[in-house]
């Protein structure tokens, strides 16, 4: 029972949604982030210590979503930034929308929002985009 309580804590502090992005280094076949998320890229093993997410998604020219056997209702969002792989966590059922696309994404995987132009940073970040029909 304590460590259902505990666990339940430790789960209640995670946020809906982290917009601070983490770097991402790869090492011998693993990608290793600074938020302490690690992906295997030849078992597919995605894990923050002894919790896993409900799904991977990743963005290159594609947005690509794997699903896990996670145990935490949260998905891991990885993307690159330049030449940086980066990593953001968010509730999973918050991981498809259109906010986080545009924030996180910058549009990437929308058919009718294109990026104009953004300024500042993430967190601080304005963008404007021009909505394509």
């Amino acid at each position: 029972e304590y460590l259902k309580i505990k666990e339940r804590m430790i789960l209640g502090k995670l946020p809906r949604f982290d917009i601070r992005d983490s770097n991402c280094n790869e090492e011998k076949g693993v990608i290793k982030c600074g938020n302490k998320f690690n992906i295997n890229l030849k078992t597919g093993k995605v894990s923050y210590g002894r919790y896993v997410p409900s799904s991977l998604i990743i963005v290159d020219e594609n947005v690509t979503r794997h699903e896990l056997e996670g145990n935490i209702p949260y998905a891991l969002i990885l993307y690159t930034k330049g030449p940086v792989i980066k990593s953001v966590l968010v509730k999973d059922k918050y991981a498809d929308s259109l906010f986080i696309k545009m924030l996180l994404l910058k549009g990437e995987g929308l058919k009718h929002f294109k990026l104009l132009a953004e300024d500042g940073v993430i967190t601080h970040r304005i963008a404007a985009y021009k909505a394509v029909w």
